[in-house]
């Protein structure tokens, strides 16, 4: 696992070259035929990487996202009417039965399907018309490290061309770089803390909630801590009730107009005695984590998971478990 996230900088900058092109025809399409509607469908960690796309897209594009439920299609045979819009197909082995099942069912409805996968040979990739390679070559753990950072900067990539926004066009430049800074910054704070807990709940928003999201299911599948995943919003409608003294709780502080809120619930849950594991950039209570300077929210957020990566690999160490082979589970997951 740690050799998977120390390849990722490289593989995002060599990602460039290998999207160019069919990015180029995907965004001319795009161009011609608008779509007014984009649905994600996705398993596992590539669905914390639809959530980010949701984020960028409504963000940047401004049209809505919404998230199927597969089995629509392969359970429950249902077609449903998605002429014109958009379908992103996001798997890492692009072996899912009930994604190509989706998948398969929107193209012949009419929608503009297209596979993000690492696997372009894959059965999801021949049922979609266009397929954005995601290219992060074998990966060695079981649990995705490098493939979802390269999902993810893939679909920011996807976003940047259809809006030629300069800003974004800068980070996707800069972000194998930053990747790389982002993987020396120590976090063993967290590790020491999440050691001696059993159960916890990662937090975030905007940019940063796909990002806890897939936290959350790394920490379950590779150290068997409980965690929980919510927006900053989310929390407030009951699930704050979970807290108590000493309750942990790791933040990721967007570096957009969603900070102050989330600062503020930073403020609100060290009055009630959380122990906060803080990644902002001026974090005032709890255990602040180290960040990269704020420069562009998206890529931020991205950095921000690779330190959290790497601090699983320590969190693992200490508490002496094989993180590279999570019980009950293996490398590509087949759902019907």
């Amino acid at each position: 696992m740690a050799r998977d996230i120390e390849a990722t900088p490289r593989i995002v900058a060599r990602q460039a070259l290998e999207l160019e092109e069919a990015l180029e025809r995907l965004v001319r399409r795009l161009r011609r035929e608008s779509p007014d509607l984009v649905v994600t469908c996705a398993r596992g960690s590539s669905a914390h990487a639809a959530t980010f796309a949701k984020h960028l897209i409504e963000r940047y594009v401004g049209l809505p996202v919404a998230e199927a439920a597969p089995s629509i299609a392969s359970v429950y045979q249902r077609t449903l009417r998605l002429s014109g819009k958009l379908v992103l197909a996001i798997s890492q082995s692009g072996n899912s039965d009930d994604l190509i099942a989706f998948a398969s069912h929107a193209k012949g409805a009419g929608a503009l399907t297209v596979a993000v996968t690492n696997e372009t040979a894959s059965p999801l990739a021949a049922a979609c018309e266009f397929v954005l390679p995601v290219g992060a070559g074998p990966e060695r753990s079981i649990a995705a490290t490098k493939t979802f950072v390269a999902t993810a900067a893939a679909l920011l990539r996807l976003v940047c061309a259809w809006v030629e926004d300069p800003n974004l066009l800068n980070a996707v430049r800069r972000l194998p770089d930053r990747l790389a800074l982002a993987s020396r910054l120590d976090w063993s704070r967290a590790s020491e803390v999440l050691s001696n807990s059993t159960r916890l709940a990662t937090i975030g928003r905007g940019p940063t909630l796909g990002m806890v999201r897939e936290a959350a299911l790394k920490l379950k599948e590779t150290c068997n801590l409980h965690t929980e995943a919510f927006s900053g919003a989310e929390f407030l409608h009951g699930p704050i009730a979970l807290v108590r003294r000493n309750y942990p709780i790791l933040l990721f502080i967007p570096t957009d107009a969603a900070a102050a809120g989330m600062r503020q619930l930073c403020s609100d849950l060290d009055a009630k005695g959380a122990t906060l594991l803080i990644a902002d950039t001026i974090a005032t209570v709890g255990i602040a984590l180290p960040v990269l300077p704020a420069e562009q929210p998206e890529a931020d957020a991205l950095c921000l998971l690779q330190s959290f990566y790497l601090m699983v690999v320590a969190l693992g160490d200490r508490l002496g478990v094989d993180i590279d082979k999570p019980p009950h589970l293996q490398k590509i997951t087949r759902t019907t």
